[in-house]
């Protein structure tokens, strides 16, 4: 708290605390995220953060993801009662004149899950920082939702990627279902091999499925226009 209050430290990039601390710099460079996880316990665990904004000022996260069971997805938070995440993507998007950020980070959440988490991060009109918006128009079972928040939940080990791919212009992360063919149980998730994606439409996120498409081959065929010789 003492160096991020020192003037002129927005520019200096701590170098000694890259290998224990993870830090984000806002596309725009109006503000970056200090941020890491205390491990009290493999089933327990807090995450702390710091938003040092350009101009100076310094706004702490305290974290309370512990004490949210349930309606994470549509809730409002501040920096005082904060989602706690480890953050590794920022992205920018304009909206009314303001700009609004977009958090992607990870949630060790249980012993039997994990998180994904696209947060939405912006100030109110007087100058709180906000975590949370109806910037979403997401998928569920076919049905259409619009929560404050993206949160993915799936089985602890999985391998699940969701994050921005340039190329295609979207938020592209791995579709799961439940092992166990329980929709309701999201410990049992896991990816099945295709993936969906978010694209902006320029007033929110809005999901489709399916978006890479997987060439399916014969044994034997080779993925290759004409063969090789």
């Amino acid at each position: 708290k003492t160096a991020l209050n020192t003037p002129n430290s927005f520019i200096y990039p701590f170098p000694k605390l890259q290998n224990n601390i993870q830090y984000l710099v806002a596309p725009d460079k109006s503000f970056r995220i200090f941020n890491w996880e205390v491990m009290k316990s493999p089933a327990e665990k807090r995450y702390y953060a710091a938003i040092q904004m350009s101009d100076g000022n310094f706004i702490p996260l305290i974290d309370i993801s512990d004490q949210i069971i349930r309606g994470a997805e549509d809730s409002v938070f501040t920096n005082n009662r904060w989602y706690g995440a480890l953050y590794y993507n920022i992205i920018k998007k304009d909206l009314g004149g303001q700009s609004v950020y977009f958090l992607l980070g990870w949630n060790g959440n249980s012993l039997n899950s994990e998180k994904k988490i696209i947060d939405v991060f912006g100030f109110s009109s007087n100058g709180k920082a906000v975590f949370g918006a109806p910037l979403f128009n997401t998928l569920e079972r076919g049905k259409r939702l619009n929560p404050n928040r993206f949160i993915i939940e799936y089985q602890r080990g999985a391998k699940l990627t969701m994050n921005y791919d340039t190329d295609a212009d979207q938020i592209i992360f791995d579709h799961c279902e439940s092992q166990i063919g329980d929709p309701a149980k999201k410990y049992t998730y896991i990816p099945d091999g295709t993936y969906d994606g978010l694209k902006w439409d320029g007033n929110s996120w809005r999901m489709y499925e399916n978006v890479i498409q997987i060439l399916q081959l014969e044994q034997g065929n080779a993925p290759v226009e004409k063969p090789i010789k």
